[in-house]
């Protein structure tokens, strides 16, 4: 169901490539209720790529999507011109980062993961425009999942590294200057994370293409 809750929106998949259908039906158009089979409207009637419902403003919905983006990117679609000419980029492909999770948060953000180097960025962004709000601190490792809905200001995230089991941030966005702080932290008895450190580097293979690789060791270890 859709953020506003007029929407249904379903997804088809046909096999385990990444490539869905994607109906939609006016609840508005139901005064009674279900009373028997939905009236789909097909949006998306091909199997030619991937799309994710994101949110909506009204009839314009925003999606995640594959299509001609190998690295996905976010478009809009409006459902009162759905043909595809009429289609619109909403957030491009990045040149090189690709494109994870993305949540509506707060009526006015996007939270976006992307996938750059081989770790995970968590980037807000403006829904009304979709310029880069800020960036949000992330150590090296993985967002497991993120959490919010569109209609509150805030936002929980999971995240796990080579030296952290898994740790959830909170964020308030209705304060006046919101950092996300640590709501529950996965602690291992006799380990103190604080002891460890990981960095990143990048080795050129024999193509010359650069290879990232993860050095986790004591904090303060001498490099000789």
């Amino acid at each position: 169901v859709s953020d506003d809750g007029r929407y249904a929106v379903l997804n088809i998949t046909e096999g385990c490539e990444p490539f869905n259908q994607l109906w939609y039906c006016d609840l508005e158009k139901l005064p009674n209720g279900i009373t028997d089979l939905l009236p789909w409207v097909k949006l998306v009637h091909n199997f030619e790529a991937q799309y994710s419902y994101i949110t909506n403003e009204g009839s314009v919905f925003t999606f995640r999507t594959n299509l001609d983006t190998p690295r996905y990117c976010l478009i809009n679609i409006d459902r009162e011109t759905p043909n595809k000419e009429h289609w619109r980029t909403y957030l491009p492909q990045h040149d090189k980062d690709v494109l994870g999770s993305v949540a509506c948060v707060n009526q006015l953000h996007l939270l976006v993961n992307y996938v750059h180097d081989v770790k995970d960025i968590l980037k807000l962004y403006e829904l009304s425009t979709g310029g880069l709000v800020r960036d949000l601190p992330l150590d090296v490792g993985t967002v497991v999942s993120l959490s919010c809905k569109k209609k509150h200001s805030d936002f929980f995230y999971k995240f796990t590294s080579f030296t952290t089991p898994g740790v959830i941030y909170h964020c308030d966005l209705s304060q006046a200057s919101p950092e996300p702080t640590v709501f529950r932290q996965v602690e291992v008895k006799g380990i103190q994370q604080e002891d460890y450190e990981t960095n990143q580097g990048f080795y050129p293979s024999k193509d010359g293409t650069k290879i990232p690789m993860f050095l986790v060791h004591a904090r303060g270890l001498k490099k000789d």
